[in-house]
């Protein structure tokens, strides 16, 4: 099991804030009002991209061993499936704010998977303070 430690959490759980901030305003700017398709996308970004994404980084703050593997597993499994429509995509103010929204998770999955890799450094450490599992 790896070793927690509550910064990288922090860290990990303000990077993930970021890209949600960045992918908020996209979508803001893009907003079309009325019951139009783009009025009916913005509605399913917030339910589930926005919503879940700040649980996410509430239960990653707070060092919860599953979010942090249950998170991580989602990224990944989200990369192979959006990678085909990314690579279709025309438009460059979409393509800008989905490049800035990966940067932050990104680092975020680096910050992650380097803690859940970390090997305590005393046999008696145990598991992390202040994480839970």
């Amino acid at each position: 099991m790896g070793v927690t430690i509550r910064k990288n959490d922090v860290k990990a759980s303000n990077l993930l804030l970021v890209s949600l901030v960045l992918g908020t305003v996209g979508q803001a700017v893009q907003f079309t009002p009325a019951f139009s398709s783009r009025f009916f996308g913005t509605l399913v970004f917030m339910i589930f991209n926005l919503l879940p994404g700040l649980a996410f980084a509430w239960l990653i703050r707070q060092g919860y061993h599953w979010a942090k593997i249950f998170f991580l597993f989602l990224v990944i499994v989200g990369v192979f499936f959006y990678l085909p429509k990314l690579l279709e995509q025309k438009d460059p103010f979409t393509i800008l704010v989905i490049g800035a929204c990966a940067v932050p998770q990104v680092w975020m999955v680096f910050i992650l998977l380097r803690d859940l890799l970390r090997k305590p450094e005393s046999p008696d450490a145990g598991a992390a303070r202040g994480g839970r599992n």
